[in-house]
């Protein structure tokens, strides 16, 4: 029931972006990963790790779903990232981690 569910949820989207003339769909990874024991120090870590595990075998089972996967390297921001040198970063730099991506640039008709 799990994974017909994930399907049913997220196939929808692929079938509407490639419906709309998208030629591949990219998954954008803005997970910050898995903390292990020792790395949790507080309650925000016991809360995020908590989440984490709710949503671990969603993520796993969807992360095959786009044709690529890219993970930006993000690590330095979070939820409170505002500031006008945050924000532009956190939009760019997964605009930039695509077109660095194996294979990809010529896919898209750019160079």
């Amino acid at each position: 029931l799990h994974d017909r569910l994930s399907e049913e949820l997220v196939l929808p989207v692929r079938t509407l972006a490639k419906k709309v003339g998208a030629d591949i769909v990219i998954g954008v990874n803005l997970s910050s990963g898995y903390k292990g024991y020792n790395e949790i120090n507080n309650l925000a870590d016991i809360i995020n790790t908590g989440i984490d595990m709710l949503g671990r075998a969603s993520f796993e089972s969807n992360i095959d779903i786009p044709d690529v996967n890219i993970k930006p390297d993000l690590h330095e921001y979070n939820m409170l990232s505002f500031d006008e040198r945050s924000i532009d970063t956190i939009i760019n730099t997964p605009k930039n981690c695509i077109y660095r991506s194996q294979g990809l640039p010529g896919r898209l008709g750019r160079r």
